[in-house]
């Protein structure tokens, strides 16, 4: 990922029991945090792919401009139908810098 990019990031959730996909139908809601950037299902902010069996957490521009050029750290949060939460930090994402600082329209 470079600053400035704009596009739906793909992530892949599993229950850990089996490996099966997590789906909407699993949970009561699923936050997703890119460096301070914390978008939930239960907003609309995120999306579940029936195809692809993938969350899509959205990037804009702006908000890649605001991560820094650096390793950003990034977890995900579920909260179970029955009302139990589970995190797990998932690593880092790599934001290199850009030159340009333009939002391009």
């Amino acid at each position: 990922m470079m600053q400035g990019d704009s596009y739906g990031l793909l992530i892949e959730i599993v229950k850990e029991a089996d490996e099966t996909a997590v789906k909407p139908s699993d949970i009561a809601d699923v936050e997703i945090t890119i460096g301070f950037l914390a978008k939930r299902y239960s907003t609309g902010e995120v999306t579940f792919d029936e195809e692809s069996e993938k969350w899509i957490y959205p990037l804009s521009q702006e908000e890649t401009f605001r991560l820094p050029p650096s390793r950003v750290p990034w977890q995900v949060r579920v909260q179970w139908s029955n009302g139990a939460v589970e995190g797990v930090r998932r690593g880092y994402l790599l934001n290199s810098e850009s030159i340009s600082k333009e939002v391009l329209l």
